[in-house]
């Protein structure tokens, strides 16, 4: 966008223009405007991709064929992830548009292209171009999970990837934590996103984050060291480990449902654009505890991690027991859990501390 530059990077226009960049934005924010100007431009991007005879997409170069910083990259595949969520991004545009028939159309492409996908790259234990020799691309695995484009049956074989491929730069390794977290492996997705980042985060000369893993000769080409995509770890502490997250557009409906990711404690708070969200949790092999705070008129969902949960009590009043609600007062189990990770309750703007008992 700036009067340098005007060469393609395919990778990051998709990214940009799906569900992680132009939905994700309209989805914080509400600004439906943003996506009718838009929305013309992205159809005809999409376009200029081609699929070949597998029903999969053929490699697009742009003018910079970039897919991260470092090596491994199996670019093929990882360019059909994007394109998928560049799909996935413009189904949910076209149905807030009232495009019934391009919302129709983009979901049909979707379910092609995850067929193919699967077909073509998966090996049976492992997502792989057969033309791509080099070490297994985490970075892929990553967007499988988060896109959807994986489904759970194949979670233990992308977990072992995790668990020994690290090739993604800090751009990439923002949806590693968060597929490990979808996964229901936070605690494990937490301690490779520190141990890659700590030699970062410790160095003595710098309050920021880097491009790359390091700089100078330990950099990217160099690289800065102030740079905004390595500060994914933090949306994903906000969202994910203390829970803070609209369940419907610009936070018409707030979400507090931490998943604790093998911490004691955490708190943030979130100005969204219904007033300022607070949520701040303390966690015990026996015991999970929520203050949550919610803006006055809002409506929302809190939770606690179901796993082996006995009781629950909200504001000091039994809102769960022995595997099934408790009628009361105070809050009402959701009819539609927004998370399979979690036992989720409807309530209104206010403080609550929610206690589980395990």
């Amino acid at each position: 966008p700036s009067s340098n530059w005007d060469k393609e990077l395919p990778g990051q226009v998709m990214a940009s223009l799906g569900f992680y960049g132009l939905w994700n934005y309209y989805w914080y924010t509400g600004d439906r405007q943003t996506l009718a100007d838009v929305y013309p431009a992205v159809q005809r991007y999409i376009a200029l991709w081609k699929k070949g005879n597998k029903g999969t997409m053929l490699l697009r170069e742009g003018g910079w064929n970039w897919g991260d910083w470092g090596t491994d990259i199996d670019i093929v595949p990882l360019q059909n992830c994007w394109y998928y969520l560049m799909l996935k991004g413009m189904r949910n545009t076209a149905q807030i548009l009232g495009k019934k028939e391009d919302a129709k159309r983009y979901a049909e492409q979707m379910s092609a292209l995850k067929q193919a996908f699967n077909a073509h790259f998966w090996t049976g234990s492992e997502y792989r171009d057969p033309q791509y020799e080099d070490a297994t691309d985490d970075r892929i695995h990553a967007l499988a999970v988060v896109s959807g484009l994986a489904d759970r049956d194949k979670y233990p074989a992308i977990l072992e990837v995790f668990r020994t491929q690290e090739h993604a730069s800090p751009y990439m390794e923002k949806y590693v934590l968060e597929a490990m977290l979808q996964m229901g492996h936070g605690a494990e997705g937490l301690a490779r996103h520190n141990r890659r980042f700590s030699k970062m985060v410790e160095d003595d000369r710098f309050t920021t984050l880097f491009e790359g893993w390091g700089i100078g000769a330990e950099g990217f080409g160099g690289g800065s060291v102030n740079h905004a995509w390595s500060g994914g770890g933090l949306t994903i502490a906000s969202q994910y480990i203390c829970g803070i997250r609209p369940l419907e557009t610009a936070y018409a409906k707030i979400g507090i449902l931490p998943i604790p990711a093998g911490l004691d404690s955490a708190q943030t708070s979130v100005l969204t654009p219904v007033g300022r969200v607070v949520s701040s949790f303390e966690y015990t092999p026996y015991l999970f505890a929520l203050d949550a705070e919610l803006p006055a008129g809002s409506r929302g969902v809190i939770g606690a991690p179901k796993q082996g949960v006995r009781e629950i009590k909200i504001n000091g009043v039994t809102v769960w027991k022995n595997g099934r609600a408790v009628r009361n007062k105070v809050a009402r189990l959701s009819a539609k859990q927004p998370s399979d990770q979690h036992l989720s309750f409807d309530v209104r703007g206010g403080s609550y501390r929610l206690i589980a008992v395990q």
